[in-house]
């Protein structure tokens, strides 16, 4: 009963958010910068933002060795999740 309420609450909360963003979005505007964008450079940069967090995860996996044998595999998704949380807190400061 408590997971369906947080389930319910967490979407109730994200459809507030995101009703207040396109309120406050001009679409026509977003749409324009869309178009004009160059998308020549998104994948590479993709390959080498995803290349340098494998081999953050893979450093981590070294550093960590005298605690436990950690591969690289499960850190590569805490390091994400971090950089992420990172950036959402710093967005708030």
């Amino acid at each position: 009963m408590l997971n369906r309420r947080r389930l319910w609450l967490g979407l109730a909360v994200s459809l507030v958010f995101l009703g207040l963003l396109l309120y406050r979005l001009d679409l026509g505007n977003l749409l324009h910068a869309l178009v004009r964008a160059n998308y020549v450079y998104l994948l590479p940069a993709l390959a080498v933002y995803f290349a340098s967090l494998w081999f953050r995860s893979m450093r981590w996996s070294y550093l960590l060795r005298p605690l436990g044998n950690l591969s690289p595999a499960p850190l590569f998704s805490i390091i994400i999740i971090g950089f992420d949380i990172n950036s959402r807190v710093s967005n708030f400061i």
